[in-house]
């Protein structure tokens, strides 16, 4: 959530000076930030209503008012206005800012995957805007705020779900995540619950195992894990499951017993009591 605020109270870069040229229009301008500035946002939209319409195709009223229009949480008018603004002028950087600020707040508000991955493009555009961000330190400031986005939404944390069960991802020490099964209610994680220890290979996929047992029979499972649409979505594939043959030399002295339960186990995996999940999708619920 600190992106999300970072990314809310930023100076507006529409006040900083970006301009395609002096709006062609009555309204004066110069009112109109100094009234984003002190937070007079709806005095701002005020002004800039009927400014708009008298002149729709300028970038810069556009983005004015968008820029308004997400202080009052006006978020989809907001964005209609930040999308024409872009259109037209794709140079508009402050424009792609605004509008990644949008998706952000929204998505701190009542997180839904659509703003999460909208705001993902959003800032994956922001950063290959173009610009001297030499001589505008606005427009590096506003690319670094995107990379942030974009490093949080790599993040796999968070809680997850597909059509039966609930899971959570947390993180681990060493870089490593963990995956745990909520089980229903009333139901314990006893044998077909299903955790997995997992760490990143490559930029976007995980490799992990886990174990299962049921008190008499311990099974070994590989799993692929990769993660989709700024980590909305995840799929686990299972490489292989394996029953973990116990040292028939230490423990218990009976060893036909040992021997009686191994063949057990063995023929669990052999009859696909327990297997590897060849494929399984989840959702990011939060």
């Amino acid at each position: 959530m600190l992106i999300g605020l970072a990314l809310a109270i930023a100076p507006t870069a529409a006040l900083h000076g970006q301009s395609s040229g002096s709006p062609s229009t009555a309204v004066d301008v110069s009112k109109i930030k100094r009234y984003l500035n002190l937070g007079m946002y709806r005095e701002a939209i005020q002004d800039l209503e009927p400014a708009v319409k008298s002149d729709e195709f300028n970038s810069d009223l556009r983005l004015l008012y968008g820029t308004a229009l997400r202080h009052v949480r006006r978020y989809d008018d907001s964005l209609y206005n930040l999308s024409i603004a872009i259109k037209l002028d794709s140079s508009n950087w402050s424009a792609m800012d605004e509008t990644l600020k949008v998706y952000m707040e929204r998505y701190a508000e009542s997180p839904a995957n659509s703003d999460r991955i909208s705001a993902s493009k959003a800032a994956t555009q922001m950063i290959s805007m173009r610009g001297s961000e030499t001589d505008r330190p606005e427009l590096k400031e506003a690319k670094q705020r995107a990379d942030e986005v974009i490093v949080r939404f790599e993040d796999p944390v968070g809680l997850w779900r597909n059509d039966r069960h609930e899971f959570e991802i947390t993180r681990q020490p060493q870089g490593k995540f963990w995956l745990k099964e909520h089980p229903a209610s009333g139901q314990k994680c006893d044998r077909t619950c299903l955790t997995i220890t997992f760490e990143r290979t490559t930029p976007q996929a995980y490799e992990g195992s886990g174990s299962n047992s049921d008190s008499t029979c311990i099974f070994d499972f590989s799993y692929e894990l990769s993660f989709s649409d700024a980590a909305t979505r995840l799929s686990v594939k299972g490489k292989h499951v394996r029953y973990r043959v116990p040292d028939l030399t230490v423990g218990s002295s009976d060893i036909d017993a040992l021997r009686t339960r191994n063949k057990m186990c063995a023929a669990m995996v052999r009859d696909g009591v327990f297997i590897a999940d060849t494929d399984m999708a989840l959702e990011r619920t939060r």
